[in-house]
């Protein structure tokens, strides 16, 4: 691709994949001679059968050993990340490598083709049941839930449907937690997912949209009879770490949001 660098050969993590997933990288080079020059690499998606492009990627080539390090017949392997961005249209993307240098492009691959499959997007708000307005970090709104029932019996499902608007783009897929609790905080029912069944990670939220996000939740069989709560909340599931939960301006307890209140009847 230019004078000091040949590309050898890459490895794409998937190129199957959603808004806002992240595909790794690795590309192989191999310096023709002592590298001297800095170079960085574009990564670019092109719409097969149009002229819509999007560049996904603008780094330095070699993040942890810098070209200036190598030496003639070094071959180093270069990790990269890709972002596909969360409002990209779905179809088949070719995906173009340029090294650059500088302001001048030394040279153009094609990487294959990736099949981006993304989801329709909704910004008006549905009639909810019960409207509220909490915040969830910064970037999410809890506009309110619907909740099919008051009283159940032990073993019954409840069905819940929260009602989410994102503020602002994440780069962190957050997983949701929907609890049963009673009196003495204990949980006797939970279901933790992804929102939207795990078909809309956070990673892939517009800004202003609006998701509805249901969930069926077991009132354990051993419930004993008496009031429970449906508290809920989001974390990384990488970390464990809560984000923190607001409700007019104040922070709530252990980052979870007091829902409703329900009964398991006799």
């Amino acid at each position: 691709m230019s004078d000091e660098l040949e590309l050898l050969g890459y490895d794409l993590g998937m190129t199957d994949v959603q808004p806002g997933e992240t595909i790794p990288l690795i590309l192989s080079w191999h310096a023709l001679s002592d590298v001297a020059g800095v170079y960085t690499i574009a990564a670019t998606l092109e719409h097969v059968g149009d002229t819509r492009r999007s560049t996904i990627l603008e780094e330095p080539v070699g993040l942890t050993y810098r070209p200036g390090e190598w030496a003639a017949s070094d071959v180093v392997l270069d990790w990269h990340d890709l972002s596909i961005p969360p409002d990209m249209p779905s179809g088949r993307y070719e995906l173009l490598l340029q090294l650059q240098e500088g302001d001048e492009t030394l040279g153009q691959v094609s990487l294959g083709s990736i099949d981006v499959s993304g989801r329709p997007h909704r910004f008006d708000t549905p009639e909810i049941q019960h409207p509220l307005e909490a915040r969830i970090g910064d970037g999410v709104l809890l506009l309110g839930y619907d909740l099919s029932d008051e009283e159940v019996m032990a073993g019954d499902t409840l069905h819940l449907v929260l009602y989410w608007q994102a503020l602002q783009e994440m780069d962190v897929s957050y997983t949701v937690f929907t609890h049963l609790l009673d009196a003495n905080e204990r949980i006797w029912g939970q279901m933790d997912s992804v929102p939207v069944r795990g078909e809309a990670p956070t990673t892939s939220w517009i800004p202003q949209e609006v998701l509805v996000d249901e969930y069926d939740l077991l009132v354990d069989p051993e419930a004993p009879p008496g009031n429970y709560m449906i508290k809920i909340g989001m974390y990384n599931s990488s970390t464990g770490g809560r984000l923190p939960a607001l409700v007019d301006g104040r922070q709530e307890e252990q980052d979870r949001i007091l829902l409703s209140t329900f009964t398991v009847a006799p």
